[in-house]
């Protein structure tokens, strides 16, 4: 009786071990700053996991249009299959022309049950700052001056009931303010609109309830 016992937990314990559970991340959202028809434009979409599987992603789609995709600098063709592990993120770079009727999502699938088909919507004259740029201290880099319109909309994430984010002209103890924002959990107003007269590197604050980070801000 006691062998059997023995063999029941055993039994229970591998199964619940050998359940992997896979999650994979990647940006809901992608902002881009050219607008106008004929321009090219280029978003950057990176996917980790912390699985241990190697997870095949593939299927890569742009509402049906034209576009050109690359993995480490490399173009590969759309119906290529590249493998996502642990150690080693997907970082896609996709390039496409703005045309009159603007992509606004860019698909993929994978051989993972709860994610077989993904979703990353796109956003034209704004750059969207994640959670996870702030937490590596990512630089974040805007080409303004290359672009048709005048200015740029930066949406910061929400950290929890309130946020803000401050920019200065530099990062010393005497730094002096530039601009800054402060939003409620879910509201507008997490943006700053930049034009080409605030060309600059700016020295950013930002602050949460539950979390914070600092980091640089290029506008060019």
């Amino acid at each position: 009786m006691k062998i059997l016992k023995l063999a029941f937990f055993i039994l229970l314990f591998t199964s619940f071990k050998q359940k992997d559970e896979v999650y994979i991340w990647f940006p809901n959202d992608v902002g881009v700053v050219q607008t106008c028809n004929g321009q090219d434009a280029e978003i950057i979409i990176e996917i980790t996991t912390e699985s241990n599987k190697k997870i095949n992603v593939n299927s890569f789609a742009l509402d049906k249009l034209a576009f050109t995709i690359y993995k480490d600098n490399v173009a590969f063709k759309e119906t290529d299959t590249v493998i996502l592990t642990k150690k080693s993120a997907v970082k896609l770079k996709v390039k496409y022309k703005i045309l009159t009727e603007k992509a606004t999502k860019f698909t993929f699938k994978t051989n993972i049950k709860k994610y077989l088909n993904n979703q990353v919507n796109i956003f034209y004259g704004q750059h969207i700052i994640t959670a996870k740029d702030i937490q590596k201290s990512k630089e974040q880099f805007i080409n303004l001056t290359e672009s048709c319109q005048d200015s740029i909309m930066v949406f910061f994430p929400f950290g929890g009931t309130i946020s803000s984010a401050t920019l200065y002209n530099d990062s010393s103890l005497t730094k002096t303010e530039f601009k800054s924002v402060s939003y409620g959990i879910m509201e507008e107003g997490n943006s700053i609109t930049f034009t080409k007269a605030d060309l600059g590197r700016y020295f950013v604050d930002y602050g949460s309830c539950h979390w914070g980070g600092e980091f640089w801000l290029t506008i060019k």
